[in-house]
Protein backbone atom coordinates (compact mmCIF):
# COMPACT_ATOMS: atom_id res chain seq x y z
CA UNK A 1 0.00 0.00 0.00
CA UNK A 2 1.38 3.35 -1.04
CA UNK A 3 0.53 6.77 0.39
CA UNK A 4 1.95 9.91 -1.27
CA UNK A 5 4.37 7.73 -3.30
CA UNK A 6 5.77 6.12 -0.15
CA UNK A 7 5.20 2.60 1.17
CA UNK A 8 2.89 2.55 4.18
CA UNK A 9 1.93 -1.11 4.35
CA UNK A 10 2.66 -4.44 2.74
CA UNK A 11 1.13 -7.86 2.35
CA UNK A 12 2.48 -11.36 2.40
CA UNK A 13 0.41 -14.12 0.88
CA UNK A 14 0.87 -17.85 0.64
CA UNK A 15 -1.38 -20.54 -0.74
CA UNK A 16 -1.17 -24.25 -1.40
CA UNK A 17 -3.17 -26.36 -3.78
CA UNK A 18 -3.31 -30.03 -4.65
CA UNK A 19 -3.99 -30.06 -8.36
CA UNK A 20 -6.94 -27.70 -8.75
CA UNK A 21 -8.10 -28.11 -5.15
CA UNK A 22 -7.10 -25.33 -2.72
CA UNK A 23 -5.71 -26.53 0.61
CA UNK A 24 -5.21 -23.17 2.31
CA UNK A 25 -4.49 -19.50 1.78
CA UNK A 26 -2.79 -17.20 4.27
CA UNK A 27 -2.65 -13.43 4.13
CA UNK A 28 -0.53 -11.22 6.33
CA UNK A 29 -0.73 -7.45 6.46
CA UNK A 30 1.78 -5.08 8.02
CA UNK A 31 1.02 -1.39 8.50
CA UNK A 32 3.61 1.08 9.75
CA UNK A 33 1.57 3.01 12.31
CA UNK A 34 2.75 4.80 15.46
CA UNK A 35 6.47 5.45 15.16
CA UNK A 36 8.67 7.92 13.30
CA UNK A 37 9.53 7.15 9.69
CA UNK A 38 13.16 7.95 10.52
CA UNK A 39 13.36 4.75 12.57
CA UNK A 40 12.98 2.71 9.36
CA UNK A 41 16.66 3.31 8.53
CA UNK A 42 17.60 2.75 4.90
CA UNK A 43 13.95 2.40 3.87
CA UNK A 44 13.15 5.96 4.97
CA UNK A 45 13.38 7.45 1.46
CA UNK A 46 10.70 5.08 0.11
CA UNK A 47 8.51 4.58 3.18
CA UNK A 48 6.30 6.42 5.64
CA UNK A 49 4.31 5.72 8.77
CA UNK A 50 0.67 6.49 9.38
CA UNK A 51 1.39 8.75 12.35
CA UNK A 52 3.90 10.80 10.34
CA UNK A 53 1.48 11.02 7.40
CA UNK A 54 -1.54 12.24 9.37
CA UNK A 55 0.30 14.11 12.12
CA UNK A 56 -0.84 12.08 15.13
CA UNK A 57 -0.96 8.53 16.48
CA UNK A 58 -3.94 6.30 15.78
CA UNK A 59 -5.65 3.57 17.77
CA UNK A 60 -4.28 0.31 16.35
CA UNK A 61 -7.32 -1.69 17.55
CA UNK A 62 -9.66 0.65 15.65
CA UNK A 63 -7.46 0.28 12.56
CA UNK A 64 -7.49 -3.52 12.83
CA UNK A 65 -11.29 -3.57 13.31
CA UNK A 66 -11.74 -1.40 10.22
CA UNK A 67 -9.43 -3.55 8.11
CA UNK A 68 -11.11 -6.78 9.21
CA UNK A 69 -14.57 -5.32 8.57
CA UNK A 70 -13.55 -4.35 5.04
CA UNK A 71 -11.96 -7.76 4.42
CA UNK A 72 -15.16 -9.46 5.58
CA UNK A 73 -17.21 -7.41 3.10
CA UNK A 74 -14.77 -8.21 0.27
CA UNK A 75 -14.96 -11.91 1.16
CA UNK A 76 -18.77 -11.72 0.96
CA UNK A 77 -18.56 -10.11 -2.46
CA UNK A 78 -16.19 -12.80 -3.76
CA UNK A 79 -18.35 -15.55 -2.23
CA UNK A 80 -21.40 -14.04 -3.94
CA UNK A 81 -19.59 -14.00 -7.30
CA UNK A 82 -19.30 -10.21 -7.42
CA UNK A 83 -15.67 -10.18 -8.63
CA UNK A 84 -16.38 -7.39 -11.12
CA UNK A 85 -17.41 -5.03 -8.32
CA UNK A 86 -14.16 -5.70 -6.46
CA UNK A 87 -12.11 -5.31 -9.63
CA UNK A 88 -13.79 -1.95 -10.34
CA UNK A 89 -13.13 -0.78 -6.78
CA UNK A 90 -9.51 -1.89 -7.03
CA UNK A 91 -9.05 0.06 -10.25
CA UNK A 92 -10.56 3.19 -8.65
CA UNK A 93 -8.17 3.21 -5.68
CA UNK A 94 -5.13 1.76 -7.44
CA UNK A 95 -1.85 3.61 -6.96
CA UNK A 96 0.16 1.33 -9.28
CA UNK A 97 -1.04 2.50 -12.71
CA UNK A 98 1.79 4.16 -14.61
CA UNK A 99 4.45 3.22 -12.06
CA UNK A 100 7.64 1.39 -12.94
CA UNK A 101 8.05 -1.89 -11.10
CA UNK A 102 9.69 -5.27 -11.07
CA UNK A 103 7.65 -8.36 -10.30
CA UNK A 104 9.71 -11.29 -9.05
CA UNK A 105 8.07 -14.54 -10.15
CA UNK A 106 8.81 -18.12 -9.19
CA UNK A 107 10.39 -18.64 -12.63
CA UNK A 108 11.88 -15.21 -13.43
CA UNK A 109 11.00 -11.54 -13.34
CA UNK A 110 9.05 -8.96 -15.28
CA UNK A 111 10.06 -5.30 -15.25
CA UNK A 112 8.13 -2.46 -16.81
CA UNK A 113 5.26 -0.06 -16.31
CA UNK A 114 2.11 -1.28 -14.57
CA UNK A 115 -0.83 -0.60 -16.88
CA UNK A 116 -3.93 -2.21 -15.40
CA UNK A 117 -5.61 -5.08 -13.63
CA UNK A 118 -7.06 -7.56 -16.10
CA UNK A 119 -8.76 -9.74 -13.49
CA UNK A 120 -8.42 -10.16 -9.74
CA UNK A 121 -5.56 -12.57 -10.43
CA UNK A 122 -3.75 -11.00 -13.39
CA UNK A 123 -2.27 -7.65 -14.37
CA UNK A 124 -0.87 -6.07 -17.51
CA UNK A 125 2.68 -4.70 -17.55
CA UNK A 126 4.33 -2.95 -20.49
CA UNK A 127 7.99 -3.99 -20.60
CA UNK A 128 9.02 -1.41 -23.21
CA UNK A 129 8.29 -3.72 -26.14
CA UNK A 130 5.30 -5.88 -25.31
CA UNK A 131 2.29 -5.87 -23.02
CA UNK A 132 2.67 -8.83 -20.69
CA UNK A 133 -0.04 -10.53 -18.70
CA UNK A 134 1.29 -11.51 -15.29
CA UNK A 135 -0.56 -13.93 -13.05
CA UNK A 136 -0.41 -12.39 -9.60
CA UNK A 137 -0.62 -15.78 -7.92
CA UNK A 138 2.85 -16.53 -9.34
CA UNK A 139 4.34 -13.30 -7.95
CA UNK A 140 6.86 -13.72 -5.14
CA UNK A 141 7.38 -9.99 -4.59
CA UNK A 142 6.86 -6.61 -6.21
CA UNK A 143 9.34 -3.76 -6.11
CA UNK A 144 8.29 -0.28 -7.15
CA UNK A 145 11.10 1.60 -8.87
CA UNK A 146 11.85 5.29 -8.48
CA UNK A 147 11.68 7.37 -11.64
Amino acid sequence: MVLHDRKLAGTLAEARTTGEKPEYALLGLGVDTNFPTSSLGDATANATTLSDSIGHEIDNLDLIAGILGNLEELYRQVSDGRDVEILNLLMQIDASAGRRLTVLLEDGRVSGVFEKYLTLSSVQIFDGHDRRQVETSAAVSVEYLRD
